[in-house]
């Protein structure tokens, strides 16, 4: 399914017209390997091993992943059942998402193809963070009660979508992107600000774009809410929010934590800036969560060893 959406623009870099967004063509297997994720329970070893299967050049990259010294396995993988049997469903559904993104890569020149990997291991890190912050609360004293292992699995499928937007964005307006985020690279500027130069520059921001393109791929709608809230944590009480209140926070730790450790999409932080994010409070003070260690931001900035190593077997 290729869907087109318009938007008008009304910004001082694009007047007003309208503008045609097309959103490029992704494997059937993306919408798949989300659903299963967000239900792991349903999962097989045999329909992700098949899923895989379908494209052999995605097959050999995730046997080389699974392969590499940071999984750490004591005997080698030669078949994706093997991999999903060792590895674990979720794990391998995840891998296979990224592998469908970044299948997109081939599309830009060189120039906006640096932006998007860019973006990949900010999507990758954030994922990684969301997961392990999930995993915090699940092995924490009654934390099984509170998170199960679909809510890790969901918390690494939504966070590897966030910013589904801004590969919109990259993809449509190739010769726009080193103008507004080169920039905005160099700068610390708030989200508010970046989504007004988006819309400047675009006619739309990224969050915008990101749920009506995920809405009209028909990503499972606890990925659409991830798009649309990961910026604004304390809207996650939303009656109509699909998404748990405690997984919105957890992205959105994640989110501050990986700007904070080298994967900033567009500006990158400092670890201070990031332990004083009001997100890390907030999701203390979700209800039932007491048992959550009173330290987990500054545990969390501990892995980054391990985000570095999983983001450069992911994107590298």
């Amino acid at each position: 399914m290729q869907a087109t959406k318009t938007y008008r623009s009304v910004g001082e870099q694009s007047p007003d017209r309208e503008i045609a967004l097309t959103c490029p063509r992704f494997p059937s297997t993306l919408q798949k390997a989300m659903t299963l994720m967000i239900h792991p329970d349903g999962m097989e070893v045999s329909a992700v091993a098949r899923m895989i299967e379908q494209d052999s050049h995605i097959l050999d990259r995730m046997l080389q992943i699974a392969n590499s010294r940071y999984y750490g396995l004591q005997r080698s993988v030669d078949t994706a059942r093997r991999m999903v049997v060792l590895l674990g469903p979720v794990t391998v559904s995840g891998m296979l998402v990224a592998m469908d993104l970044l299948k997109l890569r081939d599309s830009f020149d060189a120039e906006t193809e640096s932006y998007f990997l860019k973006l990949m291991e900010h999507s990758a890190a954030t994922a990684f963070i969301a997961r392990h912050i999930a995993e915090t609360i699940r092995t924490s004293p009654g934390g099984s009660d509170l998170v199960g292992h679909q809510h890790v699995g969901e918390s690494f499928a939504t966070a590897i979508v966030h910013d589904f937007g801004r590969i919109i964005l990259l993809f449509n307006f190739p010769k726009h992107v080193d103008a507004l985020y080169g920039n905005l690279c160099d700068e610390t500027s708030s989200i508010s600000e970046i989504r007004a130069r988006e819309l400047d520059y675009f006619g739309c921001d990224h969050i915008t774009v990101g749920v009506d393109f995920s809405r009209a791929l028909r990503f499972p709608e606890v990925a659409v809410d991830a798009i649309r809230h990961h910026h604004d944590a304390s809207t996650a009480r939303h009656p109509q929010s699909t998404l748990d209140a405690r997984m919105i926070r957890v992205l959105a730790c994640a989110h501050s934590a990986a700007t904070s450790m080298g994967f900033g999409f567009p500006c990158q932080r400092s670890e201070a800036e990031s332990l004083s994010d009001g997100c890390w409070a907030d999701l203390a003070k979700l209800d039932l969560v007491d048992n959550l260690p009173a330290d987990i931001a500054q545990k969390t900035f501990e892995t980054k060893a391990y985000v570095d190593e999983y983001v450069s077997v992911m994107i590298g």
